[in-house]
């Protein structure tokens, strides 16, 4: 039987060649008369269809259908800090017969002005009115100290406020308090006052000392409390 031959064209002149498989891949040349320009012959080749690969451990014999990727949700942020209280000095009850004291001696002060005015003793007028200015200032000064002293406990830390002039706050997570403890005499137990000292871990801040805090059991068991992970 004789062979089956393989019908080329030649690229120049598109003219049709049969020649025989066994010459493929050689350089023949081209059997037109007006052409005859040699030319490489290459033999033709076919791609195979990709195959459809199945998972081993369908049971079914189909494919199975997979889930579509959902999208990583977003980690959740961390809660808002909030102030849960604040805490200020009380002066008289902490030191009631200290402010007794310098209101006495303003009004010490005060009489002796009085008896300048009516019956003309200047100095014991002069006196009264230095010894009433120095209580009175002393006395403003303490209490403006006070006011403008505040501790506030938050979610995540405690904050400490002070100065009147010139004010600065020290703020102490409560990873790094160590232990609390309330100082109290008998007399400040019955005013429900007292002074609250912080041990921490930090070196430039290991103990702090807050005075006159009312109720300084609460908030000593509200700081162990919320330092507590």
């Amino acid at each position: 039987m004789p062979a089956q031959l393989l019908t080329y064209r030649c690229p120049f002149c598109r003219h049709a060649i049969d020649v025989d498989p066994a010459l493929a891949e050689q350089t023949v040349t081209c059997a037109n008369p007006e052409c005859g320009k040699p030319f490489h012959l290459e033999v033709p080749t076919v791609k195979p269809t990709p195959t459809l690969i199945v998972p081993p451990d369908l049971s079914d014999g189909r494919a199975q259908e997979h889930e579509p990727v959902r999208p990583a949700e977003p980690a959740p942020e961390a809660p808002a800090e909030k102030d849960l209280h604040t805490i200020s000095p009380v002066m008289f009850r902490r030191y009631p017969f200290r402010c007794s004291g310098y209101v006495a001696v303003i009004a010490a002060g005060l009489v002796c002005v009085g008896f300048w005015l009516v019956d003309g003793w200047l100095a014991l007028g002069v006196l009264g009115i230095v010894v009433a200015a120095v209580a009175g200032f002393r006395l403003f000064s303490w209490a403006l100290r006070n006011r403008t002293t505040a501790l506030t406990l938050t979610t995540r830390r405690i904050i400490l406020k002070a100065g009147s002039l010139t004010s600065h706050s020290t703020e102490i997570p409560y990873k790094d308090i160590r232990d609390v403890q309330v100082h109290q005499g008998m007399f400040n137990r019955l005013m429900k006052v007292g002074d609250l000292t912080l041990f921490t871990r930090m070196p430039d801040k290991g103990q702090i000392l807050v005075m006159a805090i009312p109720d300084p059991e609460g908030v000593a068991a509200e700081i162990r409390k919320l330092r507590t992970p």
